[in-house]
């Protein structure tokens, strides 16, 4: 396998300066490096590799939802390394992703943990509230798309596969 692209040490060194929570998440020829900060701004590096192309890297930003952002949006590297820093967008052009996503379990989801999180704590406010039955227990990661986030009442199953912080919340 080739080295680590480039734009994702340079993504994680600039999260760690500017006091992001990291995690990585790597598997044969994929990286996914993701930066979180309490209030709901994220990050997103995603980096493929294939024989004849080389390592495709893509980057992703979400504000926070004080700032009414809802969707993740695809943005250049400068952008990226910029919002890293400010946590807001400059001028460079953007790539709004809210109707483009590979999520096919046509269920309930949120663009990232933290405010699936809070979905998942206002849900379980609202059962003990009303004395409903089971509620939902945790959040999950789609299996289709990673900028989406479930719900789910079942156990967790299996080992998990993030190495780093757990995002702030």
């Amino acid at each position: 396998m080739p080295a680590q692209p480039e734009a994702v040490n340079v993504a994680s060194e600039l999260m760690a300066r500017h006091g992001w929570e990291i995690a990585c998440h790597t598997s044969a020829g994929e990286i996914r490096l993701e930066g979180a900060r309490r209030g709901g701004a994220a990050v997103m590096v995603t980096a493929r590799h294939s024989d004849t192309k080389g390592w495709r890297v893509r980057h992703y930003v979400i504000g926070s939802v004080s700032d009414g952002w809802i969707e993740w949006a695809r943005v250049r590297r400068d952008a990226m390394e910029s919002f890293i820093a400010t946590e807001r967008l400059d001028g460079s052009p953007v790539r709004w992703l809210g109707t483009q996503t590979k999520c096919r379990c046509r269920k309930v989801s949120e663009p990232t943990e933290w405010r699936a999180l809070q979905r998942l704590a206002t849900v379980q406010l609202r059962r003990l509230a009303t004395r409903g039955v089971e509620s939902e227990r945790r959040v999950y990661r789609c299996p289709d798309d990673a900028r989406r986030w479930h719900m789910t009442s079942q156990e967790r199953r299996g080992a998990d596969t993030w190495n780093g912080a757990q995002m702030s919340l």
